[in-house]
């Protein structure tokens, strides 16, 4: 695995990548960075180009300025990094809201997505009520991480929301703590809270009524045991996208990537190796469970 930082149209951004096939760009969700996929990039990139960029105000991609929600910002940094490294047609998989980040790319760039991943993505499935509060937690849990910037409390922020059986992710704490330490980082958080309070301003980046549009291969993860996105949400979601394939973990919360990452990236490469075929019939959608 290797790092990098390059200018995407004015904005420092730094990714991780790996590999010589065919590219897959796969993208972290909120309050994380690339490096959450510390136990994936390797093994997919055995068989892929596996880039992992941090999302503006991320990791260590700088923040910037933006008005009302970051989304909009987000995705357009995202397209502009794609377009910077010349992918013109790629896999893409997101995590929580970077599954969300992940569909609303698509929707900007239909023709250049080959296959789509979506892991424990509320951001994608939940309702409005279930989305309404978890932005009043995300708040909260934002106050509670810049008040005291910790390697604790990064240890603490990840085992909310994983199974109790899993263990911390000891070797990225203490990046994801000096991330956060970051010039402009806690203002950007703090906006980025304060705006997704707003449940009419998210409405327009809801992808949640567009599900059955998206139009190609794509596999939805699920932990059973997930804090953050409702999982009987997510298996009515999938069941509505056209060519959708569903796994689901037991015993394992919001980061299934982490938890059981073996089984995760086993499953990712086969899905992604499978050959595309004609949109099956709404009977014929497979379902999965692990």
């Amino acid at each position: 695995m290797r790092a990098k930082f390059i200018d995407v149209k004015g904005v420092r951004t730094r990714y991780l990548y790996e590999g010589s096939g065919p590219p897959l760009v796969i993208i972290h969700g909120s309050g994380a960075f690339a490096d959450n996929f510390y136990k994936n990039i390797d093994p997919l990139a055995t068989q892929y180009t596996v880039y992992a960029p941090d999302v503006i105000g991320h990791g260590f991609t700088q923040p910037v300025a933006f008005e009302g929600l970051a989304y909009p910002a987000m995705v357009d940094h995202l397209c502009n990094f794609v377009d910077t490294l010349g992918l013109q047609r790629f896999h893409l998989a997101g995590w929580s809201m970077g599954g969300l980040l992940a569909s609303l790319i698509y929707f900007r760039m239909p023709s250049r997505v080959q296959k789509l991943i979506l892991i424990s993505s509320g951001s994608c499935f939940n309702t409005e009520e279930e989305i309404s509060k978890g932005q009043d937690g995300n708040a909260k849990n934002v106050a509670a991480t810049f008040a005291n910037l910790s390697v604790e409390a990064m240890r603490k922020r990840h085992m909310g929301s994983v199974h109790p059986k899993a263990k911390p992710p000891e070797e990225i704490l203490m990046s994801h703590m000096t991330s956060y330490a970051q010039p402009g980082m806690k203002e950007f958080f703090e906006r980025m809270a304060t705006s997704r309070a707003d449940i009419n301003a998210l409405r327009p980046y809801r992808v949640f009524d567009k599900l059955e549009q998206i139009k190609v291969p794509t596999l939805v993860v699920a932990g059973k045991d997930d804090p953050r996105a409702n999982y009987a949400s997510a298996v009515a979601g999938a069941k509505r996208i056209p060519q959708a394939q569903f796994i689901a973990y037991d015993e394992c919360g919001h980061r299934p990537f982490y938890e059981h990452h073996e089984q995760f990236n086993k499953a990712v490469l086969e899905f992604l190796a499978e050959p595309q075929r004609a949109m099956p019939a709404a009977a014929d959608r497979k379902e999965q469970r692990s």
